[in-house]
């Protein structure tokens, strides 16, 4: 009897294109050009494309930066990045990333973008991972995060549902309490947003078309273009303790990052040997 052929291995599932996008724009209200300002003798982009490399190393993807000015690409891509310029006027760090998504080749689009906010250098990357391995695994086409329990005044609020999908975010505390509620829940189903995303491509090829609605001009947030559309959000939650960090909106910020950053101040754990690495 003739031997049989064996059949052909299964092919493994192709692995999800997962990149690391930087959305960085020269002007800023609050702090003029404050991602050219010099943090330990580089420019602060350098530091949040520093951050963005640790984890899409593990990750197994790049860095790009959504820019519309020369010099801040120049400082990227010194600190690593890969380039992009999108020169028109957007109306937030997603619209920059949709259009960034549209203008590359179709070869060059991933399947998945992460987004690290240019003026948030001290975000952990084990905590952008962590995102994206969950929305890998929540299947949904945007993903962000909360830390669960009420918000303070100033910050973002967000409500869930059973499946930790958003039903609501808005600068009002959220929810409101009925005087008889036991404020003492578990595990509570609102907590204070913390404002990291991924996009699947399908989302990023939507965006454009996508109007805001009353409830994102009303509110100023964009993720509700999303949920106004009918559109999923999955919801991760991050233990209180996980958000030390701080994003850089003023001139006090910007000091408090130079003594993070200076030569006698111990490095933290998750960061790399500075610029001599």
């Amino acid at each position: 009897m003739a031997a049989q052929t064996p059949a052909p291995p299964t092919p493994t599932p192709t692995a999800a294109r997962i990149a690391l996008w930087i959305p960085a724009r020269r002007a800023s209200t609050r702090l003029p050009e404050k991602l050219l300002r010099k943090v330990g003798g580089r420019p602060l982009i350098a530091h949040t494309v520093q951050a963005g490399c640790v984890a899409a190393a593990e990750l197994g993807a790049s860095v790009r930066v959504v820019t519309d000015c020369a010099q801040l690409a120049e400082a990227a891509a010194q600190a690593g990045a890969l380039i992009t310029f999108v020169r028109e006027p957007c109306a937030s760090g997603t619209d920059r990333l949709a259009a960034a998504w549209h203008a590359l080749d179709e070869a060059e689009r991933p399947d998945l973008v992460l987004n690290l906010q240019g003026d948030e250098p001290l975000v952990p990357p084990d905590a952008l991972v962590s995102l994206a391995r969950f929305a890998l695994a929540a299947d949904a086409p945007m993903a962000t995060a909360m830390i669960p329990g009420a918000a303070a005044p100033g910050e973002v609020s967000v409500v869930v549902d059973g499946r930790d999908r958003a039903l609501y975010f808005s600068r009002a505390a959220l929810p409101g309490r009925h005087p008889s509620a036991d404020a003492n829940d578990l595990r509570p189903a609102w907590g204070r947003h913390v404002g990291l995303y991924v996009y699947g491509a399908e989302l990023l090829r939507r965006w454009p078309q996508l109007t805001p609605g009353t409830l994102e001009r009303v509110e100023g947030l964009e993720q509700l273009r999303a949920l106004e559309h009918g559109i999923d959000i999955a919801v991760m939650r991050l233990a209180a303790a996980r958000r030390p960090w701080f994003a850089i909106d003023t001139e006090a910020d910007l000091q408090r990052l130079v003594a993070l950053v200076a030569p006698n101040h111990p490095k933290r754990p998750d960061e790399g040997a500075g610029e001599g690495s």
